[in-house]
């Protein structure tokens, strides 16, 4: 993930990247390490999950359809358990308030995210369960 982000992000500004459903911050927390004068927050919906962190991560619990995407110019959405209802509002709202690197696990289908961005890549990602291809566009 780090090589797919330093591959698409400008070299001149530092990263600020935001996690979409960062889990326990696992996948934050090793980016923050790999990739040099980066920083990195997630925001998770499971009380649980926020509470099982263990790493020197900034996360939170929220519903990431409620945050503010304005200040990343990185986003990752872990988004392949999201009902198609909930993925467009999600697309709409990227589309709306973010301009950056974006890197999703689904397909985007909404039509404002879709006018707003480019598709720069879909590679295979190993997973926490098996690989998957990753779609990464840039939003304008």
């Amino acid at each position: 993930m780090a090589k797919t982000i330093d591959r698409f992000s400008p070299k001149s500004i530092p990263i600020h990247g935001f996690d979409l459903g960062c889990g326990d911050g696992e996948l934050i927390y090793h980016l923050q390490k790999q990739i040099q004068d980066s920083t990195w927050e997630g925001v998770e919906i499971s009380e649980h999950r926020v509470s099982a962190q263990s790493r020197d991560v900034t996360i939170w619990q929220g519903d990431m359809l409620e945050e503010n995407y304005r200040p990343y110019n990185v986003l990752h959405a872990d988004n392949l358990c999201l009902e198609d209802h909930i993925a467009d509002k999600l697309e709409k709202k990227i589309a709306l308030e973010f301009s950056g690197i974006y890197i999703t696990y689904r397909t985007p289908e909404n039509p404002t995210f879709l006018r707003s961005s480019k598709w720069l890549d879909t590679v295979s990602m190993e997973t926490t369960w098996t690989h998957h291809p990753i779609h990464i566009y840039r939003v304008f």
